[in-house]
Formats: C-alpha cells, sequence, structure tokens
C-alpha cells in the first residue's frame, strides 16, 4: 500500500483501521498529518500550536508498545 496515496484520502477511521492492523504505523500516519497541517497552515494561517515533536514522540512509542503486544517486532 502506497501510504501517501491511502492517508491524502484516508479519514480518521480508515486511518485508524489500517495502523490497527499493521499495513501502516502510527507514525506514518502522524507524520502525514502533520504535513497536510503544515500545507494547510500556509494557506489559512490556522493553527496556533502544532506540537509536531510531542506527536512524533507520542506515535514512536505507540509503535514499539503494539509491535511488542503483537509480537510483530522486528
Amino acid at each position: 500500500m502506497n501510504a501517501d496515496v491511502f492517508l491524502d484520502k484516508a479519514d480518521a477511521v480508515a486511518t485508524a483501521t489500517a495502523v490497527k492492523s499493521g499495513k501502516i504505523t502510527a507514525t506514518v500516519a502522524v507524520s502525514a498529518a502533520l504535513e497536510r497541517i503544515a500545507v494547510a497552515d500556509r494557506a489559512f494561517n490556522c493553527f496556533t500550536n502544532v506540537m509536531a515533536e510531542s506527536a512524533i514522540a507520542d506515535a514512536e512509542k505507540f509503535d514499539r508498545n503494539s509491535c511488542k503486544s503483537l509480537d510483530k517486532c522486528a
């Protein structure tokens, strides 16, 4: 699956389902969302506080923990 193409069209439920099933990682999903925020903010100046570093750190932690709980670690 090309994550970029999927995430451009996916809503929150589809994204969560893809993460839960292991089709994409939470880190990929969060990174894509942050990229869309950056684009929208340039056009509309609509975000006052984007906590990108925290969001990425939380996604990485989620990925590590879900990998262990699903026994999918490399």
